[in-house]
């Protein structure tokens, strides 16, 4: 009978560590890949500074702050939204939101509530999605009023 308790307490402990070595594995896994995309994303942001000086346009900021109200329960809370760029051309100021390959479609379902997000949010002039892959610059409006 004491051999089958301590071989118990051998399989609980292998468990427990097979537990915490797992669970620090997918720790490290998720900081690895948070890393590899945020890179990619200032890469991106980047080649779209690029792409848009060569268009004519002024980079006046990266990484804009625009603040965000929602009226829940009748109590007023303000978030931030976070844009890519800030460029000018001419008179006009534009919100610009860089995203590559499949991402950078407005027709996409979460590109587009995010640039809404943005038109909703903000008085610049307008709205661009740059794909830094093809070097593409479209102009996004929506049929709405800016607030």
């Amino acid at each position: 009978m004491p051999e089958y308790s301590y071989l118990l307490w051998i399989v609980g402990l292998t468990i427990l560590v097979t537990v915490v070595v797992c669970i620090m594995a997918a720790r490290v896994i998720a900081r690895w890949t948070g890393g590899i995309r945020r890179r990619r994303g200032l890469r991106a942001e980047c080649q779209a500074e690029h792409i848009l000086q060569a268009a004519g346009y002024r980079i006046e900021s990266q990484r804009p702050r625009i603040q965000s109200h929602v009226l829940i329960d009748g109590h007023r809370h303000t978030s931030a939204l976070h844009g890519d760029l800030v460029v000018s051309k001419g008179r006009r100021t534009f919100l610009v939101e860089v995203k590559s390959g499949q991402y950078a479609s407005a027709t996409r379902e979460s590109t587009r509530r995010q640039l809404l997000e943005y038109w909703l949010n903000s008085s610049y002039d307008g709205l661009m999605l740059v794909d830094s892959r093809s070097g593409t610059i479209h102009q996004v409006d929506f049929e709405y009023e800016h607030s």
